[in-house]
């Protein structure tokens, strides 16, 4: 008997050192004060356990407000919060909409150079994507692809978690294009990505987005982190941000 007193201690402190726990201060027992016990809580009298009810049910792995694997509410190992405390945004997005910074877009139907409908949306599973506009009889727009900077940009990130549409928008008269400006606008500057055509003048309809070298950068769930007006420079510096480079 006299053994099993000494070390019962020892053990208790070393099992709570090896897990890195925040709730160990208290006595050697198995179980929190208001239940059986989790790996961590904040103020338990526990050797293992914190001081909710506990447990490996009811959550995921890293709630933040009523469990966690160190959190201060009915933790054990994993609380009601979910999996990472925040809500993931969905694909594509429910509404509201919005065209504001932080607002999720609203969907666009855009048509390829064979005519088949293309939806905005399409873009929402990807870590980040790019929409630039090309008016045929806007000066800026034909020296930034005249230079090869829109196909660099996709060149640079095609093999992330990426996507990016190049949009013609208005022909040489300012009258809205078809599928035969997009051949030409795809074939005249060798472009790789997604071209399409905004036959209905549907992006500065529904968006704000400016025909003529407008700049649109979504992040996940098509969530707007840049809408800009002759914006090229910024989504080049946009992009690396919301890819983590």
């Amino acid at each position: 008997m006299l053994v099993t007193r000494v070390l019962r201690r020892p053990v208790a402190l070393v099992f709570c050192a090896a897990l890195a726990v925040t709730g160990c201060s208290g006595n050697e027992g198995g179980g929190g004060s208001g239940g059986g016990g989790g790996v961590a809580g904040s103020s338990g009298t526990g050797g293992t356990a914190g001081s909710g009810t506990g447990g490996g049910a009811s959550g995921g792995s890293a709630g933040t407000s009523t469990g966690g694997a160190a959190g201060s509410g009915s933790g054990g190992m994993a609380g009601a919060g979910g999996s990472s405390g925040t809500t993931a945004l969905g694909c594509p997005p429910a509404p509201p909409y919005g065209t504001q910074v932080g607002d999720l877009a609203p969907d666009v139907t855009l048509y390829d150079c064979d005519g088949n409908a293309v939806q905005l949306h399409s873009l929402c599973a990807h870590q980040a994507a790019a929409v630039y506009t090309f008016a045929i009889w806007c000066p800026v727009c034909k020296a930034h692809m005249d230079n090869g900077e829109p196909q660099a940009l996709y060149a640079q990130y095609q093999n992330d978690d990426f996507d990016m549409f190049v949009v013609v928008t208005q022909t040489a008269t300012g009258a809205l294009p078809d599928e035969t400006h997009c051949v030409a606008t795809r074939d005249a500057y060798n472009l790789k990505m997604p071209v399409l055509v905004d036959k209905d003048g549907a992006l500065e309809k529904t968006l704000g987005l400016s025909v003529n070298s407008g700049a649109l950068a979504l992040s996940h769930g098509a969530k707007i982190e840049l809408l800009q007006s002759y914006g090229f420079d910024a989504l080049s510096q946009k992009l690396p941000e919301l890819l983590g480079k």
